[in-house]
């Protein structure tokens, strides 16, 4: 039991610790050639979390009451969780290695390297190391190659559902404080998970652009008109979804002036 909720506490910390990077990474450098790796380990470190949990629960409702009772899906469960980590660790290594090769098409040969390794284990485990002491510590599951198959397309499923959910856009301004003679100087860089979403439309009062170019927007007064915000358009790269974003001004009253730079 302790070594599961302690497998919990670190895969669900790492889970959100890279969490936090790809949305930095998705915001400030789009085309980082490991964006890809790290969100892919990202599903499976989730992947993994949904395991021990799932095998904590059935170890909770085994021992409920001081009584064992049998639970059909406890070991199956159990030797995945167990059993495949190394397998899929040895993948992930080799994997991100050729990503690093600089090939045009990184993230294809990723996947492949991530297949030929699940299928090259399951026909080792199959030859040789299913009688051998070494092979029953790993998971004597035999289709590892179908685990593998599961993640990929997993994640194929799983990234643009995240990417819509996590979609965002950081708004800034030139200035804190804003009078309804001054210029706003905007800019609205997108952001998210891995997949960045595409900016639209900016608008404010009579101003509008729409697709604008990723770099700062000038707003004149006789079109913001003193508006108190800027509104953003927004839609994720894979699903069709029309997403907005406000970002609110500080417009002080007539005859107040604002200089107050933004550190």
């Amino acid at each position: 039991m302790d070594l599961r909720l302690g497998l919990i506490l670190f895969l669900g910390g790492l889970w959100v610790y890279l969490l936090d990077v790809i949305r930095d990474l998705t915001l400030n450098e789009p085309t980082h050639a490991a964006l890809f790796f790290l969100g892919f380990v990202h599903f499976v470190v989730l992947a993994y979390l949904g395991l021990s949990l799932a095998s904590l629960y059935s170890a909770g409702l085994a021992d409920l009451g001081g009584v064992r009772q049998p639970i059909r899906w406890a070991a199956p469960i159990d030797r995945i969780l167990f059993g495949t980590w190394p397998v899929v660790l040895v993948a992930l290594v080799l994997s991100f290695a050729v990503t690093k090769l600089g090939f045009p098409d990184a993230w294809r040969a990723f996947v492949l390297v991530f297949f030929v390794v699940g299928l090259a284990y399951t026909l080792l485990y199959h030859a040789v190391f299913r009688t051998t002491p070494l092979g029953k510590v790993f998971v004597a599951w035999s289709p590892m190659l179908g685990l593998f198959a599961g993640l990929a397309i997993g994640y194929f499923v799983y990234l643009p559902i995240v990417a819509a959910f996590l979609a965002d856009v950081e708004v800034t301004t030139d200035k804190e404080f804003y009078t309804a003679q001054d210029t706003i100087v905007v800019s609205a860089k997108p952001g998210g998970y891995v997949l960045r979403p595409t900016i639209t439309r900016v608008s404010c009062g009579l101003f509008a652009r729409s697709d604008p170019p990723e770099s700062t927007l000038s707003i004149p007064p006789d079109e913001h008109f003193g508006e108190s915000f800027i509104e953003v358009d927004f839609r994720p790269q894979a699903i069709p979804l029309k997403l907005r974003e406000f970002h609110y001004l500080r417009i002080l009253p007539r005859g107040e002036s604002g200089g107050s730079e933004r550190p």
